[in-house]
């Protein structure tokens, strides 16, 4: 299966919390239950020193944070992270709507939220991580973490800081705000609460470029996380072997009909 998002959603919270519990791909907003046997990524932006202990949903699913993905960075106050959760059920009751609860390790103030993508084909990815801690002054552009997807991946990029102003990705990512604005296609704004998180499917080494957009002045202080989800050889090679199979025998069937024909 190729791998694919199949929507995305994203909410804020400006209260105190220790746990936090939000409903997501409401129907109301264009989208749709979660499908069965796909993953549900989650990227966290919040402050210092907490981080997520746990994931939960309304559908019994498990999820795992991502290694490699967690950042605190003190010089920003600002931390980011990225769990997941595979091969998901959906939501049985035509009632309900699907809710994430997100428990931290303590109690968060200030402005921290979350964005989550459905992903299809990824379930048994191989998963590349990392983090990077940002402290742009009058340049031009900033960046996330370097990531190598090999053949086509899913790959996150989730930005938990403080801008200096709106800020723009480069194309072919897509960038998702917060709180609760998805936006399609790169170019999208980004508000100046400093949390953002923008996505691609795409193949080979993969680096989100952010653009400061007004003039002055352009700074970026806070933690980065990068996540690269890498479908597994295996369904690579099914695939290929499948589509050889197919066209084997397509010309076995042509040369017995060129015998018949004889």
């Amino acid at each position: 299966m190729t791998a694919s998002i199949v929507q995305q959603d994203s909410a804020e919270v400006t209260s105190s919390e220790t746990s936090w519990t939000q409903t997501f791909f409401e129907h109301g907003y264009g989208m749709k239950d979660v499908t069965a046997g796909n993953a549900l990524v989650v990227f966290w932006a919040g402050v210092v020193p907490n981080q997520v202990s746990s994931m939960t949903d309304n559908c019994g699913n498990t999820y795992v944070q991502v290694s490699g993905a967690a950042i605190n960075d003190a010089n920003s106050g600002r931390a980011s992270d990225v769990w997941w959760a595979k091969n998901v059920a959906q939501v049985t009751d035509p009632g309900k709507i699907f809710a994430l609860t997100i428990n931290l390790s303590g109690t968060a103030s200030g402005s921290w939220g979350a964005v989550i993508f459905e992903v299809s084909g990824i379930n048994g990815a191989t998963i590349v991580a990392a983090t990077a801690s940002i402290d742009d002054t009058n340049d031009s552009t900033f960046s996330g973490p370097s990531l190598n997807g090999g053949r086509e991946a899913v790959f996150v990029t989730g930005l938990a800081g403080i801008f200096g102003a709106t800020a723009t990705v480069a194309l072919p990512w897509a960038i998702v705000q917060t709180p609760g604005i998805s936006n399609g296609g790169g170019g999208s704004t980004e508000n100046n609460g400093g949390q953002s998180c923008a996505a691609l499917v795409s193949r080979g080494t993969q680096q989100a470029i952010f653009t400061p957009q007004t003039a002055s002045p352009h700074w970026f202080i806070g933690a980065i996380s990068g996540v690269a989800f890498i479908p597994t050889s295996g369904a690579v090679q099914r695939q290929f072997f499948s589509v050889v199979c197919g066209r084997l025998a397509e010309f076995l069937r042509m040369k017995m009909m060129s015998s018949w024909a004889l």
